[in-house]
């Protein structure tokens, strides 16, 4: 799968990049703000991309998210967040977004 990663902390992108990659999958980007997601997604037109909801420099997540389903419908949008709550996962969802998991989840 071609992903695009998107979260503040580009540490743990390269990190989430390499076991990902471990397991077959290709990170094409990595995107440490809301308008870098949406412009790598842009570019890269992944599978998936894989977006943090807190960006502290630079945007809000679900923006973003609203902004890659409206644009690019063929991208599937999984939310990667440390701060999953329902109220959050439901207005995710109603957005269009495929899943919502926390940082805290294993692989």
């Amino acid at each position: 799968m071609r992903l695009v990663l998107c979260d503040d902390n580009r540490i743990f992108c390269e990190a989430l990049a390499v076991a990902l990659e471990a397991r077959g999958h290709r990170a094409l980007a990595i995107a440490t703000t809301a308008d870098e997601s949406v412009a790598a997604v842009a570019r890269h037109l992944p599978d998936a991309c894989l977006l943090d909801l807190r960006f502290h420099n630079g945007g809000e997540g679900l923006g973003a998210a609203r902004v890659i389903r409206d644009r690019f419908p063929e991208t599937a949008v999984l939310v990667v967040s440390g701060r999953a709550d329902k109220a959050t996962a439901l207005a995710a969802k109603r957005i269009g977004v495929t899943g919502v998991f926390g940082k805290d989840q294993e692989l």
